[in-house]
């Protein structure tokens, strides 16, 4: 046997063979996790309860998962919410809509902590539910609705694969809010490098009515919105406070000390933020997301420079300095009198000063990048930029 499982209780073996007679729905209406009193235990079938529960929730939905094998595997979910913690889960359980324990399932231990302790994300609990008979198993979701068996679901509504695809699946959590890793990609961006939000181009400044989920650059977003002055985006600002609790790699970029995200995204503590705003007046791009927990808010990235688009992952963020081409000649010059001087950008192509009485002929080369470090820098007319990635 697995280290890790699900058996039917002796309620839910009865109830599945009489949902399969055609006597009784196999409804499936809460998930609770537990703790098991402190230690793992075996699951047995005669339970009626979790040893310890911790926290109850409805049935968020139904995966199927297919292995590379073309096995499918039927998974029961459910989201503990960010402010529930302070325990370790070890154990779980299905509930009908009477509240009958119907599956009992051994899960590896998971520390679920408080928000306060800075550790601010949902949690998806998932049971197998491959133990079923797959024959004609209906599932009711929601008793107080109506029945729907999977296969009318496979019919009539869109598979679970589908979710944070465009017109696909997306659950609700316990706030009524679509949780942020049901989003689609356009909306989360959260692929290496990317900036968690869409850049969006306006050719006027915004009302309030008209701002609504949007922000702009270099300002900040409040965790909470005020009515009339301000939106409020806690999806948004949970996220980089989790990002941020969660990242320990650093990166010194020009003086400047920030917290890099395995996924790409760049932290800095607001006690750093004079550092930030020097860093963008010098490089006139600042691609950071500074966390000010104390007044539950987010700074937000912000450049002045010119994006210029790559395909190489490993040059996201990169700053792209000014330069042009730089340009060179050389020929002969003859000055008359006794001394002259070329200048910084002119000099002899060899060293040799052919001199007489009253003339000086020098063989020389016009190079524009001893005038100016900008020439050179670049094989074409080159603005100052930041390198991102195009999805």
């Amino acid at each position: 046997m697995q280290e890790y499982y699900s058996i039917l209780t002796k309620y839910g073996q009865t109830k599945e063979i009489g949902c399969l007679a055609g006597k009784n729905d196999f409804d499936i209406q809460y998930i609770a996790v537990g703790d098991g009193n402190g230690s793992l235990y075996e699951p047995e079938t005669e339970q009626i309860s979790l040893k310890n529960e911790k926290w109850r929730g409805p049935v968020d939905g139904v995966q199927t998962e297919t292995d590379k094998n073309g096995t499918s595997t039927m998974f029961a979910v459910a989201h503990v919410p960010a402010t529930v913690g302070g325990f370790t889960i070890r154990e779980a359980g299905i509930f009908d809509k009477d509240g009958n324990l119907i599956i009992i399932a051994k899960l590896p231990e998971i520390e679920k902590r408080l928000p306060e302790t800075g550790d601010i994300r949902q949690l998806s609990i998932r049971i197998d539910l491959s133990i079923l008979n797959e024959v004609a198993l209906p599932f009711l979701i929601d008793p107080s609705i109506n029945t729907a068996t999977v296969e009318y679901c496979d019919k009539h509504y869109q598979n679970l694969s589908e979710k944070g695809k465009a017109d696909g699946y997306a659950p609700l959590d316990s706030n009524s809010v679509v949780p942020i890793e049901f989003l689609p990609k356009g909306i989360k961006n959260s692929g290496t490098g990317l900036q968690m939000f869409d850049t969006v181009f306006k050719d006027h400044i915004l009302t309030f009515e008209e701002s609504k989920g949007l922000a702009l650059q270099g300002t900040y977003v409040y965790k909470t919105g005020e009515s009339g002055s301000r939106y409020g985006y806690p999806d948004f600002y949970n996220k980089c406070v989790e990002e941020y609790g969660q990242t320990e790699n650093t990166e010194t970029i020009n003086g400047v000390t920030v917290k890099v995200h395995s996924n790409g995204h760049k932290f800095y503590d607001i006690a750093d933020k004079t550092a930030i705003d020097e860093f963008f007046t010098s490089m006139g791009s600042a691609w950071f997301y500074g966390v000010d927990t104390e007044n539950e808010r987010i700074f937000l990235p912000r450049n002045n420079n010119f994006v210029q688009l790559t395909v190489d992952t490993s040059q996201v963020g990169e700053f792209v300095e000014a330069g042009l081409p730089n340009i060179k000649d050389n020929g002969y010059l003859s000055i008359n009198g006794s001394s002259s001087t070329l200048g910084d950008n002119l000099y002899p192509y060899d060293g040799h000063v052919w001199s007489s009485s009253n003339a000086k002929d020098v063989h020389f080369v016009f190079d524009a990048s001893k005038a100016s470090p900008i020439y050179g820098k670049s094989d074409t007319v080159q603005p100052p930029a930041v390198k991102k990635i195009l999805y």
